[in-house]
C-alpha cells in the first residue's frame, strides 16, 4: 500500500520502502512493503516542468505543494536514472482525462505508470489535440508497466515501444488509435502484477480494440 505519511528510504529504487510502515502504534501488523513513490500527477493539464533541475515534479513554483502533470512527471522520469514509478491521485469526481495538446515525452528510462490510487482506479489519456502521427506513450529505453490506463484516439500507436523493454499491461483500454493499441520490439505481458504490487487482487481486463490496425 502508499502511506503519505511513510517517510522511510527506498534505497535500491524497486518501489518498496526499505522499513515497514506501522499504521499506528496500536497496530502490530505492519505493511512489510510500504510503497513509495515522489512522482504523483496530481493535475489533468498539460503544463511542462517549471525546473527540470530541482528534482521535483511541479509546473507552477509560485504556488505551494508540487503542481505535477503527466508530461512533467515523464519529464521528470527521463532526469532520474533507474527505474521509476508515475502515480495518479488527481482531484475531482469520475474518470480523470489528460488531453495533451502535443505528444509527450519519449520514455528513456524504465517506469511504472499505475492509477490505482484514483478512486474509480482509471485515468484516460485522450490524443485528440496530440496532433497528426502522434502516440500515447512512445517508449524508447527500458521496461514499461501500465495499470488502470486508458490510452485513446491517437492518431499513431497507443503505445509504441521501439526499444529493448517489455511491456505489461494490467487493467489497460487501448482504443480508437489510428494505427496500433500496441506496437513492440520485444515482450508484451497482460494481467502480470507489477513487482511492487504484493497483494492479491482479482484478474485484470485489458481490452485492444478499435485501432486503425488491430
Amino acid at each position: 500500500n502508499y502511506w503519505s505519511g511513510y517517510s522511510g528510504a527506498d534505497v535500491d529504487k524497486d518501489g518498496l520502502g526499505d522499513v515497514p510502515y506501522f499504521v499506528s502504534t496500536y497496530t502490530t501488523q505492519p505493511d512489510n512493503y510500504p510503497l513509495v513513490f515522489d512522482l504523483v500527477v496530481s493535475q489533468a493539464t498539460d503544463e511542462a516542468d517549471a525546473d527540470l533541475t530541482d528534482g521535483r515534479c511541479d509546473v507552477d513554483l509560485a504556488t505551494s505543494g508540487d503542481q505535477c502533470t503527466l508530461r512533467a512527471a515523464i519529464q521528470e522520469t527521463n532526469k532520474r536514472p533507474g527505474k521509476q514509478a508515475i502515480l495518479f491521485n488527481i482531484p475531482g469526481s469520475g474518470t480523470p482525462v489528460i488531453s495533451p495538446s502535443k505528444p509527450l515525452p519519449d520514455i528513456i528510462e524504465e517506469v511504472i505508470f499505475d492509477a490505482s490510487l484514483q478512486p474509480i482506479g482509471k485515468v484516460i489519456i485522450d490524443g485528440t489535440n496530440a496532433g497528426v502521427n502522434s502516440n500515447g506513450l512512445t517508449v524508447i529505453n527500458g521496461d514499461v508497466s501500465l495499470k488502470g490506463l486508458t490510452i485513446r484516439n491517437f492518431t499513431g500507436n497507443g503505445i509504441n515501444a521501439v526499444g529493448s523493454g517489455y511491456v505489461l499491461l494490467e487493467n489497460v483500454d487501448l482504443q480508437k488509435n489510428g494505427a496500433y493499441g500496441v506496437i513492440a520490439e520485444k515482450d508484451v505481458f497482460l494481467n502480470v502484477k507489477p513487482v511492487y504490487s504484493l497483494q492479491n487482487t482479482h484478474r485484470a481486463l485489458n481490452t485492444i480494440a478499435n485501432n486503425g490496425n488491430n
